[in-house]
């Protein structure tokens, strides 16, 4: 299109009548516009991540779907997968295929790698409650993470600097600046339940005509740059910050609150920072006095994966608007369209009494913009299908309330590794009841040599008459929800419910609540250090570049083959940033990809706990629960453990980012409160399985056929009509995908 052309489709766009009936005309124009418009290249100097690893062993391994392969054209690109148990798109779809089943005939055989007897008998000390409850000191976690708590309560003050000790354990391929704030004090989502955002069509509409004023006047626009990660990793006094083997000489620390009401006067815009564990923001570009372009930072070693973010700002005027634009998204939508809010911490509140996580935000879109999506190196095909992709913004506006304030965004409510630790630490020094067993060791060490928690938790009685519960979390870093959620399962089974304590008298609980340390550490949306996605790898899990699901699975393998234990429920939890509720993925024979499956019945149990979730959890919602088993997801948690295991329940479950859609917290967001009630509630369902089998199958009324009318529910799902042009924002999310779903199609529906 010519520059006349565009000029004319721009008046067509600001000339369009505002009644809600030309949106889709609009909408269209304008993706018309972004299609034919030149695509600019993302502002920044390189779209791999800012830091990268030496991976070990990569020549010889299975290969990364961005690291190892040769490049194409000298391009580099990103996915768009979905967080969650399923999600994948068509290309990728096929070269997983390709990889995890090439020479696999799996109608003779289902051959997935095992650890030889030798390595499971290795094993035995991870299994105290197998051994008169006795915990080898080799094993303990505080061995790996001296940082430890006293017995007794503890002041505010006291807790802070047990963080600040604790936070400088985590081994990081940069040293940070600081430890965020939030962060050292424990900071929780408020008490208050938060609505969710009304979309405002307005808003999208001047949010469509500014984006084709800065295609054709990016003259008027500033285009300064206030932070840079890659210059600050390239100076000198940041050279000095890469980590050594040697431990930090100095320790992290935070001073926001001596910072808050003092204006840097040097500058004149806002400050940013990022360099701390979990933080994600690669590059700020201020467009105009109260108008800044944010990039965020890609996977460790790799070029794509750009959701999660959280990052300090501070210099802020009070009551002053502030626009924020993250340019550089891939889903091609976000429950930022249908109500979700960032989350903000203010210090200055935090001073005042009132230190907690809120929902802040408004005129909030996701839409299209007009830089270029570099493609995948490893696939032609890819190639071909992305040239004209875009990447979206996520955009929102901010009125900080305190003048000079230090406060700190984020995607979700963060949850660190270093909080994991703490948490863990005070349940140890707790005083539990006299018959509760709780043991925190480490499971393994990750590529960068951080030590990974492994929980049990039981009744020191009748040991060998027990069923095991086995629970993961946290293998995809950007779904902070997960753990929070399992935050509630620990509280529950530690707490003085005669619920819990039925529980551990009947079961083992083997947990492993953060299976991506690295991830999560590093501000990572979906892999670790090897640009692989973890929950790709339960089929065939290297020992050497994915150490915690080899071992996860190995622990599986000791329970079944050695101590003979039956496994009764396993449950990976994870998030969803593009469905609403708390919902479940199970697994069926009849709704199987694979013929031969269905030669033999499904197990009555299959379904028995989102059924039991759905009575007893108040953000539980069924409709949105499928029981699918896909070629693709063969190498997913629920499906290889459900395959190799046979264990009939088999789940992940998947909370919502935003909030929920149906029930008592309708319209409302899920902050931590809910989240961790959900583990709670997760919990009593749980209890409802220590009576009979056919006990609960009759109080339930339990009825298979049900899956056969439950629109949710049913092995053919409908995709929708994919046909029609993209547009620039969309009303609707289609309701009929879940995070199996992500086909690399725009999923904007009609306005």
């Amino acid at each position: 299109m010519s520059l006349n052309g565009m000029e004319i489709a721009q008046r067509f766009i600001q000339t369009c009548p505002a009644d809600k009936k030309f949106d889709s005309n609009l909408a269209s124009a304008t993706n018309v516009f972004l299609k034919c418009v030149s695509k600019g290249e993302l502002p920044v100097s390189s779209i791999r991540s800012a830091f990268t690893f030496q991976v070990p062993n990569k020549a010889d391994s299975e290969a990364s779907s961005d690291v190892s392969h040769k490049p194409t054209s000298g391009l580099d690109g990103d996915s768009s997968e979905d967080e969650g148990d399923d999600e994948v798109d068509e290309d990728e779809e096929d070269f997983e295929l390709s990889r995890d089943f090439k020479g696999i005939d799996l109608i003779s055989e289902y051959f997935p790698q095992r650890p030889r007897m030798e390595e499971l008998l290795k094993l035995e000390p991870l299994f105290p409650e197998l051994n008169n409850f006795h915990v080898p000191d080799v094993t303990r976690m505080k061995e790996a993470v001296p940082h430890t708590r006293k017995a007794g309560s503890s002041t505010p003050k006291e807790n802070r600097e047990h963080y600040l000790q604790a936070s400088n354990a985590p081994k990081s391929l940069i040293n940070f600046v600081k430890v965020a704030y939030p962060d050292m004090v424990a900071a929780f989502g408020s008490c208050l339940l938060e609505k969710l955002y009304e979309k405002d069509r307005k808003v999208c509409r001047s949010k469509a005509i500014a984006t084709v004023e800065r295609v054709l006047h990016p003259e008027i626009y500033m285009e300064r740059v206030v932070y840079d990660l890659d210059y600050l990793l390239e100076t000198e006094q940041s050279k000095m910050l890469i980590t050594s083997t040697e431990s930090p000489s100095r320790l992290l620390s935070n001073c926001d609150e001596k910072r808050v009401g003092k204006r840097d006067t040097t500058v004149s815009h806002l400050n940013f920072e990022s360099r701390f564990e979990s933080g994600n923001l690669r590059r700020v570009i201020q467009v105009s006095n109260s108008e800044y372009d944010l990039i965020l930072n890609a996977d460790v070693n790799s070029s794509h994966h750009h959701q999660w973010f959280y990052f300090e700002v501070s210099n802020m005027e009070a009551h002053t608007p502030y626009i924020f634009n993250i340019i550089n998204n891939e889903k091609p939508n976000s429950e930022f369209n249908f109500g979700m809010k960032p989350v903000m911490f203010s210090v200055q509140n935090a001073m005042n009494g009132c230190g907690f996580w809120i929902r802040t935000g408004y005129d909030i879109c996701y839409h299209k913009n007009h830089y270029s999506r570099v493609p995948k190196s490893h696939d032609n095909i890819r190639f071909k299908r992305s040239e004209n992709k875009c990447y979206y913004t996520a955009t929102f506006t901010v009125t900080f309330h305190h003048a000079y304030d230090v406060c700190y965004m984020a995607y979700h409510y963060p949850y660190t590794y270093t909080q994991l630790l703490d948490y863990h630490s005070q349940q140890e020094a707790r005083h539990l009841r006299s018959n509760t067993f709780f043991s925190n060791q480490v499971l393994c060490y990750t590529l960068n040599g951080n030590p990974v928690p492994l929980l049990t938790v039981t009744n020191m009685d009748n040991v060998q008459d027990k069923e095991v519960i086995f629970l993961t979390a946290r293998v995809h870093p950007g779904e902070s929800n997960s753990s929070w959620v399992m935050e509630g399962v620990l509280n529950f089974l530690l707490g003085s419910e005669p619920e819990a304590q039925l529980l551990l008298d009947k079961f083992i609980f083997k947990i492993v609540p953060m299976l991506n340390p690295e991830g999560v550490i590093h501000g990572n949306q979906r892999c670790g250090l090897t640009d692989e996605d973890l929950n790709r790898r339960w089929r065939a899990p290297d020992p050497t570049l994915h150490p915690t699901i080899y071992h996860a699975k190995a622990l599986l393998d000791y329970l079944t083959t050695i101590a003979k234990l039956k496994v009764r429920v396993f449950c990976d939890l994870h998030g969803h940033s593009r469905q609403k509720n708390v919902f479940m993925y199970g697994c069926s024979r009849m709704q199987s990809w694979w013929p031969g499956d269905k030669d033999l019945p499904d197990n009555p149990d299959f379904m028995l706990l989102p059924q039991l979730a759905q009575k007893y959890m108040k953000t539980f919602s069924l409709r949105d629960c499928h029981f699918l088993i896909e070629r693709a997801r063969e190498s997913t948690a629920r499906v290889a453990v459900w395959r190799q295991f046979n264990i009939p329940m088999s789940y992940t479950m998947e909370a919502s980012t935003c909030g929920c859609d149906q029930g008592k917290y309708k319209n409302k967001h899920l902050g931590t409160n809910q989240l961790m009630e959900s583990g709670e509630a997760f919990c009593f369902a749980l209890s409802y399985l220590v009576t009979p089998p056919e006990a609960a199958n009759s109080q339930q009324t339990l009825d298979s056929n049900r899956i056969e009318h439950h629109p949710r529910m049913v092995s053919e799902r409908s995709l929708g009509d994919f046909s029609q042009e993209v547009v620039f924002w969309s009303e609707d999310l289609d309701d009929d995908l879940d995070s199996d779903d992500d086909l690399d199609l725009d999923l904007y529906g009609p306005m």
